[in-house]
Protein backbone atom coordinates (compact mmCIF):
# COMPACT_ATOMS: atom_id res chain seq x y z
CA UNK A 1 0.00 0.00 0.00
CA UNK A 2 1.52 3.72 -1.27
CA UNK A 3 0.39 6.63 1.16
CA UNK A 4 0.55 9.83 0.08
CA UNK A 5 -1.82 12.74 1.49
CA UNK A 6 -3.81 10.19 2.66
CA UNK A 7 -5.63 10.23 6.40
CA UNK A 8 -3.90 7.10 8.22
CA UNK A 9 -6.81 6.84 10.29
CA UNK A 10 -9.00 4.66 7.92
CA UNK A 11 -6.07 1.95 7.12
CA UNK A 12 -6.86 -1.88 7.52
CA UNK A 13 -5.20 -3.53 10.57
CA UNK A 14 -3.74 -6.41 8.07
CA UNK A 15 -1.73 -4.05 5.81
CA UNK A 16 1.46 -6.00 5.61
CA UNK A 17 3.42 -3.45 3.40
CA UNK A 18 3.25 0.31 3.72
CA UNK A 19 4.87 2.89 1.51
CA UNK A 20 4.78 6.28 3.61
CA UNK A 21 5.57 9.66 1.15
CA UNK A 22 5.80 12.66 2.64
CA UNK A 23 7.13 14.69 0.22
CA UNK A 24 5.19 17.62 0.01
CA UNK A 25 4.14 18.25 3.31
CA UNK A 26 4.92 20.85 5.63
CA UNK A 27 6.82 19.70 8.64
CA UNK A 28 4.47 20.26 10.84
CA UNK A 29 1.97 18.11 8.89
CA UNK A 30 5.00 15.45 8.43
CA UNK A 31 5.22 15.56 12.10
CA UNK A 32 1.51 14.52 12.50
CA UNK A 33 1.22 12.22 10.19
CA UNK A 34 4.19 10.37 11.62
CA UNK A 35 2.77 10.20 15.12
CA UNK A 36 -0.97 9.21 13.60
CA UNK A 37 0.55 6.70 11.71
CA UNK A 38 2.76 5.45 14.55
CA UNK A 39 -1.01 4.88 16.72
CA UNK A 40 -2.22 2.79 14.10
CA UNK A 41 -2.60 -1.42 14.94
CA UNK A 42 -0.54 -2.39 12.30
CA UNK A 43 0.59 -5.59 14.20
CA UNK A 44 1.04 -7.82 10.52
CA UNK A 45 3.15 -5.17 8.95
CA UNK A 46 6.10 -6.51 7.49
CA UNK A 47 7.37 -4.37 5.23
CA UNK A 48 7.59 -0.48 5.99
CA UNK A 49 9.37 2.16 3.15
CA UNK A 50 9.38 5.90 4.77
CA UNK A 51 10.59 8.68 2.49
CA UNK A 52 11.37 12.28 2.44
CA UNK A 53 11.10 13.11 6.09
CA UNK A 54 13.56 14.08 8.73
CA UNK A 55 14.54 11.88 11.15
CA UNK A 56 12.95 12.15 14.19
CA UNK A 57 13.24 10.21 18.06
CA UNK A 58 9.37 10.41 17.79
CA UNK A 59 9.49 7.85 14.53
CA UNK A 60 11.52 5.24 15.82
CA UNK A 61 10.54 5.07 18.95
CA UNK A 62 7.01 4.47 17.22
CA UNK A 63 8.47 1.17 15.29
CA UNK A 64 8.14 -0.55 18.33
CA UNK A 65 4.81 -1.25 17.71
CA UNK A 66 5.49 -3.19 14.74
CA UNK A 67 6.48 -6.55 16.20
CA UNK A 68 6.72 -8.53 12.73
CA UNK A 69 8.51 -5.65 10.65
CA UNK A 70 11.24 -7.13 8.66
CA UNK A 71 12.65 -4.99 6.45
CA UNK A 72 12.58 -0.95 6.39
CA UNK A 73 13.47 1.30 3.46
CA UNK A 74 14.51 4.75 4.27
CA UNK A 75 14.21 7.05 0.93
CA UNK A 76 15.81 10.48 0.65
CA UNK A 77 15.49 11.12 4.47
CA UNK A 78 17.00 14.08 5.99
CA UNK A 79 19.00 14.31 9.56
CA UNK A 80 20.12 11.33 10.13
CA UNK A 81 22.33 10.84 12.89
CA UNK A 82 24.25 8.66 15.11
CA UNK A 83 21.16 8.66 17.45
CA UNK A 84 19.10 7.94 14.75
CA UNK A 85 20.75 4.34 14.02
CA UNK A 86 21.00 2.99 17.23
CA UNK A 87 17.24 4.02 17.62
CA UNK A 88 16.69 1.50 14.55
CA UNK A 89 18.71 -1.26 16.33
CA UNK A 90 16.92 -0.56 19.23
CA UNK A 91 13.42 -0.93 18.23
CA UNK A 92 13.41 -3.46 16.19
CA UNK A 93 15.78 -6.00 16.18
CA UNK A 94 14.10 -8.79 14.62
CA UNK A 95 15.17 -6.37 10.76
CA UNK A 96 16.13 -8.75 8.30
CA UNK A 97 16.38 -6.08 5.61
CA UNK A 98 17.80 -2.32 6.58
CA UNK A 99 17.94 -0.46 3.08
CA UNK A 100 19.30 3.58 3.48
CA UNK A 101 18.78 5.06 0.17
CA UNK A 102 20.00 8.39 -0.96
CA UNK A 103 19.89 9.51 3.04
CA UNK A 104 21.66 12.42 4.17
CA UNK A 105 23.64 11.25 6.92
CA UNK A 106 25.12 13.76 9.17
CA UNK A 107 28.06 11.69 10.69
CA UNK A 108 31.93 11.77 10.35
CA UNK A 109 34.00 8.90 9.42
CA UNK A 110 34.57 7.47 12.76
CA UNK A 111 30.96 7.16 13.85
CA UNK A 112 29.57 5.77 10.20
CA UNK A 113 32.40 3.11 11.12
CA UNK A 114 30.59 3.21 14.31
CA UNK A 115 27.33 2.71 13.08
CA UNK A 116 27.87 -0.43 11.12
CA UNK A 117 29.43 -2.40 13.84
CA UNK A 118 26.56 -1.56 16.04
CA UNK A 119 23.69 -2.37 13.26
CA UNK A 120 25.09 -5.69 12.16
CA UNK A 121 25.70 -6.61 15.85
CA UNK A 122 22.53 -5.62 17.49
CA UNK A 123 20.45 -6.88 14.60
CA UNK A 124 21.15 -10.76 14.84
CA UNK A 125 18.59 -11.69 12.15
CA UNK A 126 19.70 -9.05 9.46
CA UNK A 127 19.80 -11.06 5.84
CA UNK A 128 19.82 -7.67 3.66
CA UNK A 129 22.39 -4.66 4.00
CA UNK A 130 21.98 -1.88 1.70
CA UNK A 131 23.43 1.61 1.50
CA UNK A 132 23.40 3.39 -1.17
CA UNK A 133 25.31 7.01 -0.62
CA UNK A 134 25.30 10.25 -3.31
CA UNK A 135 28.01 11.22 -5.07
CA UNK A 136 28.02 13.89 -2.43
CA UNK A 137 28.57 11.36 0.36
CA UNK A 138 31.73 8.84 -0.54
CA UNK A 139 32.40 7.80 3.31
CA UNK A 140 36.17 5.84 3.63
CA UNK A 141 36.23 3.09 5.29
CA UNK A 142 37.60 -0.34 6.38
CA UNK A 143 35.90 -3.06 4.69
CA UNK A 144 36.73 -5.73 7.24
CA UNK A 145 34.65 -3.15 9.31
CA UNK A 146 31.71 -4.04 8.03
CA UNK A 147 32.13 -7.78 7.22
CA UNK A 148 33.41 -8.55 10.73
CA UNK A 149 30.24 -7.13 11.86
CA UNK A 150 28.14 -8.88 9.53
CA UNK A 151 30.00 -12.20 10.19
CA UNK A 152 28.24 -11.96 13.56
CA UNK A 153 25.28 -12.95 11.97
CA UNK A 154 25.24 -16.08 10.61
CA UNK A 155 22.25 -15.98 8.29
CA UNK A 156 23.85 -12.58 6.22
CA UNK A 157 23.21 -13.13 2.51
CA UNK A 158 22.98 -9.84 0.87
CA UNK A 159 25.22 -6.52 0.69
CA UNK A 160 25.03 -3.81 -1.42
CA UNK A 161 27.11 -0.96 -1.06
CA UNK A 162 26.95 2.44 -3.56
CA UNK A 163 29.27 5.12 -4.37
CA UNK A 164 31.81 3.99 -0.78
CA UNK A 165 35.40 3.76 -0.79
CA UNK A 166 36.83 0.95 1.46
CA UNK A 167 40.09 -1.47 1.52
CA UNK A 168 39.37 -4.94 1.25
CA UNK A 169 41.81 -7.26 3.28
CA UNK A 170 41.04 -10.92 2.03
CA UNK A 171 40.19 -11.53 5.64
CA UNK A 172 37.18 -9.56 5.38
CA UNK A 173 35.89 -11.34 2.19
CA UNK A 174 36.41 -15.09 3.98
CA UNK A 175 34.22 -13.81 6.76
CA UNK A 176 31.59 -13.05 4.20
CA UNK A 177 32.38 -16.34 2.64
CA UNK A 178 28.12 -17.12 3.01
CA UNK A 179 27.12 -14.37 0.90
CA UNK A 180 24.43 -14.81 -1.69
CA UNK A 181 24.60 -10.98 -3.36
CA UNK A 182 26.89 -8.79 -3.71
CA UNK A 183 26.53 -5.29 -5.55
CA UNK A 184 29.64 -2.91 -5.41
CA UNK A 185 28.23 0.38 -7.52
CA UNK A 186 30.83 3.18 -8.13
CA UNK A 187 32.99 2.08 -5.72
CA UNK A 188 36.27 3.67 -7.19
CA UNK A 189 38.45 1.55 -4.40
CA UNK A 190 37.25 -2.07 -5.86
CA UNK A 191 40.45 -2.88 -8.25
CA UNK A 192 42.16 -6.14 -9.97
CA UNK A 193 42.56 -7.36 -6.20
CA UNK A 194 39.21 -6.99 -4.30
CA UNK A 195 38.23 -9.21 -7.98
CA UNK A 196 40.51 -11.86 -7.11
CA UNK A 197 39.44 -11.64 -3.38
CA UNK A 198 35.81 -11.91 -4.28
CA UNK A 199 36.06 -14.72 -6.68
CA UNK A 200 38.52 -16.45 -4.36
CA UNK A 201 36.82 -16.35 -1.17
CA UNK A 202 32.72 -16.09 -2.47
CA UNK A 203 32.05 -19.40 -3.35
CA UNK A 204 28.03 -19.09 -2.89
CA UNK A 205 27.92 -16.20 -4.85
CA UNK A 206 24.60 -16.08 -7.22
CA UNK A 207 24.34 -12.04 -8.02
CA UNK A 208 27.56 -9.69 -8.43
CA UNK A 209 27.57 -6.38 -9.66
CA UNK A 210 30.48 -4.39 -10.51
CA UNK A 211 28.36 -1.49 -12.20
CA UNK A 212 30.31 1.75 -12.49
CA UNK A 213 33.99 0.38 -10.90
CA UNK A 214 36.49 2.10 -13.35
CA UNK A 215 39.68 0.44 -11.91
CA UNK A 216 38.83 -3.21 -13.07
CA UNK A 217 40.89 -4.19 -15.53
CA UNK A 218 41.03 -7.38 -17.70
CA UNK A 219 43.96 -8.85 -15.66
CA UNK A 220 41.33 -10.23 -12.64
CA UNK A 221 38.38 -10.93 -14.20
CA UNK A 222 39.17 -14.72 -15.09
CA UNK A 223 38.69 -15.24 -11.17
CA UNK A 224 35.71 -14.70 -11.83
CA UNK A 225 35.36 -18.06 -13.36
CA UNK A 226 35.82 -19.97 -9.75
CA UNK A 227 31.90 -18.61 -8.74
CA UNK A 228 30.53 -21.80 -10.40
CA UNK A 229 27.01 -20.89 -8.99
CA UNK A 230 26.97 -16.92 -10.48
CA UNK A 231 23.47 -16.25 -12.28
CA UNK A 232 23.93 -12.46 -12.66
CA UNK A 233 26.76 -10.84 -13.48
CA UNK A 234 26.78 -6.39 -14.01
CA UNK A 235 29.76 -5.52 -15.46
CA UNK A 236 28.41 -2.35 -17.10
CA UNK A 237 30.60 1.23 -17.23
CA UNK A 238 33.68 -0.57 -16.22
CA UNK A 239 36.79 -0.68 -18.27
CA UNK A 240 36.81 -4.29 -19.92
CA UNK A 241 37.43 -5.44 -23.16
CA UNK A 242 34.80 -7.25 -25.03
CA UNK A 243 36.79 -9.82 -25.41
CA UNK A 244 37.43 -10.68 -21.94
CA UNK A 245 33.75 -10.21 -21.16
CA UNK A 246 32.94 -13.15 -23.45
CA UNK A 247 35.63 -15.21 -22.47
CA UNK A 248 34.64 -14.87 -18.72
CA UNK A 249 31.22 -15.90 -19.53
CA UNK A 250 31.86 -18.76 -21.28
CA UNK A 251 33.81 -20.39 -18.39
CA UNK A 252 30.33 -19.43 -16.39
CA UNK A 253 28.30 -22.50 -16.73
CA UNK A 254 25.17 -21.06 -14.53
CA UNK A 255 25.63 -17.43 -15.91
CA UNK A 256 21.79 -16.72 -16.47
CA UNK A 257 21.74 -12.91 -17.09
CA UNK A 258 24.63 -10.25 -17.77
CA UNK A 259 24.39 -6.74 -18.06
CA UNK A 260 27.16 -4.79 -20.00
CA UNK A 261 28.00 -1.03 -22.17
CA UNK A 262 26.63 -1.24 -25.57
CA UNK A 263 29.16 0.97 -27.68
CA UNK A 264 27.92 -0.16 -31.04
CA UNK A 265 31.66 -1.22 -32.02
CA UNK A 266 32.12 -4.66 -33.92
CA UNK A 267 33.69 -5.72 -31.03
CA UNK A 268 30.73 -5.53 -29.22
CA UNK A 269 28.74 -7.28 -32.35
CA UNK A 270 31.02 -9.91 -32.44
CA UNK A 271 30.49 -10.43 -28.42
CA UNK A 272 27.31 -10.65 -28.68
CA UNK A 273 27.20 -12.85 -31.62
CA UNK A 274 29.67 -15.31 -29.83
CA UNK A 275 27.71 -15.37 -26.67
CA UNK A 276 24.82 -16.39 -28.48
CA UNK A 277 26.60 -18.95 -29.78
CA UNK A 278 28.28 -20.46 -26.81
CA UNK A 279 25.73 -19.61 -24.44
CA UNK A 280 21.99 -19.58 -25.89
CA UNK A 281 20.42 -19.98 -22.42
CA UNK A 282 22.43 -16.43 -21.70
CA UNK A 283 20.17 -13.07 -21.50
CA UNK A 284 21.94 -9.95 -22.21
CA UNK A 285 20.76 -6.60 -21.66
CA UNK A 286 22.58 -3.39 -22.07
CA UNK A 287 21.71 0.13 -21.42
CA UNK A 288 18.85 -0.08 -24.32
CA UNK A 289 17.92 -3.33 -22.51
CA UNK A 290 17.42 -6.59 -23.64
CA UNK A 291 20.08 -7.14 -26.56
CA UNK A 292 19.29 -9.98 -29.38
CA UNK A 293 20.70 -12.55 -28.16
CA UNK A 294 17.96 -13.57 -26.55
Amino acid sequence: MSLRNVNLTFMPSNVKSLDLCLKGCFQKSRSYRVCQFGAQPLQKLQVLTIRYTEFSPDLFTRLRKFHQLQELVLHQCSCLTLHGFNQIADEVPELKSLWFRYCVIRVDDMEFEYIIRMCTVKLRHLKKFKIQLSTKHIIPMEFDVLAGGLDSSTNFQSLWLDNMNFTTPEAGLKSLKELRELELVNCDSVDNEVVRSIGNNLQHLKHLSLKGCKNITDNSMSALSNLRFLEYLNVRDCKLTYKCICHTVIAMKSLYILHLTKDFSERYCKCVATLKEKCPLLKVYDQDGLTSIS
